[in-house]
């Protein structure tokens, strides 16, 4: 009888794993859980594959003659260059999820010790692993479109690149805008930010990626 009790005891304290799949209608539970118990690896390997499948899927979408018109017999071997682009989506699948989840925790871990609050770098990066789930579900939907649809190009459908072809319209796009929102809203519930310090920081960070398809943009018109 002991041992039960004991046991049910263990069982009661045991801190609860956070859920990457709920993130998407019980976000603030899955916060609260994050912050408890922050879990790293399993969902660092999800994200990380599903993102390279989505990377990898997007990639056959690409119009290789438009992308390699300089590169020489592009035409008499398509099927090569088409696996190299490919191979090359799949590797920066690899990449890209572990770079930005690294960066964003690093920013948000040293504004956290500037403003004095109390939150660890294995939360803040459990944190951005886990509202990274709303983009990879946006980069897998995408893909998927346009691989049924055969429609040529890389630019996303959920996003205002349909309304034209810009590298800053496309970044303003549904689960681009929602994991900014989730990002705010774990910068509340798991590093302990004011809600103003939570909004302020994202929508400045929301800006900054505006910024950067801007400046692609001007680049893109320069050369």
């Amino acid at each position: 009888m002991q041992t039960q009790a004991l046991e049910l005891n263990v069982n009661l304290k045991k801190p609860k794993k956070p859920s990457l799949l709920k993130m998407v209608w019980h976000p603030i539970e899955q916060m609260e859980k994050i912050k408890e118990n922050p879990v790293i690896l399993f969902a660092l390997f999800i994200i990380t594959s599903l993102y390279t499948l989505g990377a990898a899927t997007m990639a056959l979408n690409y119009d290789i003659n438009s992308i390699l018109m300089e590169v020489p017999d592009v035409e008499n071997n398509p099927v090569l260059f088409k696996s190299i682009l490919i191979g090359s989506a799949a590797l920066s699948g690899l990449a890209t999820p572990l770079f930005n989840i690294l960066v964003t925790s690093v920013v948000f871990y040293v504004i956290s010790k500037f403003i004095k609050k109390s939150v660890t770098f294995r939360q803040l990066f459990s944190m951005n692993t886990y509202v990274m789930m709303i983009g990879v579900i946006g980069l897998l939907l995408n893909s998927l479109i346009l691989h049924t649809f055969d429609i040529d190009g890389i630019q996303t459908v959920t996003s205002l690149a349909s309304f034209g072809d810009s590298p800053m319209l496309s970044k303003i796009e549904v689960f681009a805008i929602w994991q900014t929102v989730l990002t705010g809203v774990g910068l509340y519930y798991v590093a302990n930010f004011s809600k103003v310090q939570s909004w302020v920081i994202t929508s400045l960070l929301f800006l900054a990626i505006l910024g950067s398809g801007f400046l692609f943009s001007n680049i893109q018109i320069a050369g």
